[in-house]
């Protein structure tokens, strides 16, 4: 775009920053270590805590007139399901390995001999569209839950997303205003 072009150092490090900061927040999505926050961890307790899914634990948690209209088992957790997303989100996972290993080598800690040697190990760096292949696992299987727990899900869509488009708009605008002035000072500039 003509208008991102007027100044590359700022939209190279926006990007690099949108990139990073989506990269860490993935990284602790899929962190593996007991006591991290994450989608790991909530499963292990989801696992390990079957009675929050029972029937009368959701009619306290939910609508109450969804509560009245409420199957008999309809938010139990599938213990086979489970294990299957536990292992979408665990190292073990190819995909999953890629953001664990990255978090552990560049994202939240130094690893020299990577560094040093300029490779990194052989499951690789994640790719972009990795990324968001391991975002949209992690969307599903988190709207899963919460659909069960309290009968509610998260959007993946933000209100206004497009937004940034008027952002660009602006830039366009601005930069035709700019352009059209400076020919019309090239246009009063006397012959010599």
């Amino acid at each position: 775009m003509h208008e991102v072009d007027q100044t590359p150092a700022f939209w190279t490090f926006t990007a690099n920053a949108v990139r990073d900061a989506g990269l860490l927040c993935l990284a602790r999505i899929f962190d593996q270590g007991h006591g991290a926050l994450s989608l790991h961890t909530l499963l292990l307790t989801i696992r390990d805590h079957p009675e929050f899914f029972a029937d009368e634990a959701v009619r306290k948690r939910v609508n109450p007139i969804y509560a009245e209209s409420m199957r008999s088992g309809s938010h139990t957790v599938d213990d086979q399901l489970l294990a299957e997303h536990l292992r979408l989100v665990s190292a073990d996972d190819p995909l999953t390995k890629k953001i664990v290993l990255w978090r552990n080598t560049l994202g939240a800690h130094r690893a020299s001999k990577v560094i040093l040697k300029g490779q990194f190990p052989e499951a690789g760096l994640p790719s972009r569209d990795d990324c968001f292949t391991l975002l949209d696992r992690a969307f599903s299987i988190f709207n899963h839950y919460t659909s069960l727990f309290h009968a509610t899900t998260t959007s993946t869509k933000v209100i206004g997303e497009e937004s940034h488009d008027f952002v660009f708009e602006l830039l366009r605008i601005g930069l035709k205003a700019y352009e059209d002035q400076f020919e019309r000072g090239l246009e009063n500039v006397p012959n010599s």
